[in-house]
């Protein structure tokens, strides 16, 4: 098995408990220690089966966002398109989908759809492999629950989200988000069915990607017609607290 070839190198590391698959995965720059090229043939996949899609820990962002499989791009279309969001050329050419989960950055991308679509983060470690919600997992700003000796495999989004969308809000494009949001809704024959929502505080500026707070408009009107107005006001409430 390739990862388990590949593992001695990594085992015991200081420094890995919060992001094992370390910064540079994230920001494009090649992964420290040994053994990387054998690992990456093992752990770069995108695998769209009966149970969901399965995305490798080293699939690189620009792999997401090129995909052209209809399988991954009509359940899960959100993820190639928010894709481009993700820094610039370089960073999505190099950086890992891994990476980026690993890093906990509260102005992810990755992170953001991880919770809004509920997603599983595979971890593997000599003691043998663990699968933890996301909302589990990300604990909070650069913070995870993954072990100093555990490493991501992959993530798994166990449910396709046909009518998904995120946007964010950069000074410059490529930048990290001031403020991000990401929503999910069922509709089936013009009926809203369960939504889902997640704002995101930009980086430096909170704790990541949470459920909004308080008493705010449904995002989804359960059991009713799915109309523009009704879309309109979701928003509303969040567009009013932007600075």
């Amino acid at each position: 098995m390739v990862y388990q070839a590949s593992w001695a190198p990594w085992a015991g590391r200081p420094g890995r408990r919060r992001t094992p698959w370390g910064a540079g995965a994230f920001l494009g720059e090649p992964a420290s220690g040994h053994g990387e090229d054998r690992i990456e043939t093992g752990l770069s996949y995108l695998r769209a089966t009966a149970d969901g899609l399965h995305i490798g820990a080293l699939t690189p962002h620009r792999a997401i966002e090129m995909t052209g499989d209809p399988a991954v791009t009509a359940g899960f279309g959100v993820l190639p398109r928010s894709a481009p969001w993700i820094g610039h050329y370089p960073i999505r050419a190099r950086g890992t989908f891994g990476g980026s989960i690993a890093h906990a950055d509260p102005a992810s991308e990755w992170c953001l759809l991880a919770l809004l679509l509920e997603a599983n983060v595979v971890l593997q470690g000599p003691a043998g492999q663990r699968v933890l919600p996301s909302a589990e997992f990300l604990q909070g700003y650069y913070t995870t629950a993954a072990a100093p000796d555990e490493m991501i495999t992959e993530v798994w989004f166990p449910r396709p989200a046909q009518r998904a969308a995120l946007t964010e809000f950069a000074e410059r494009q490529g930048d990290f988000a001031v403020v991000a949001a990401a929503v999910a809704v069922d509709i089936a024959d013009g009926v809203c069915g369960a939504g889902r929502r997640r704002p995101a505080a930009g980086h430096g500026r909170g704790r990541g990607p949470r459920r909004p707070a308080g008493r705010t408009r449904e995002l989804a009107r359960h059991g009713r017609a799915c109309r523009q107005p009704d879309r309109a006001a979701v928003g509303h409430p969040w567009q009013q607290r932007l600075p």
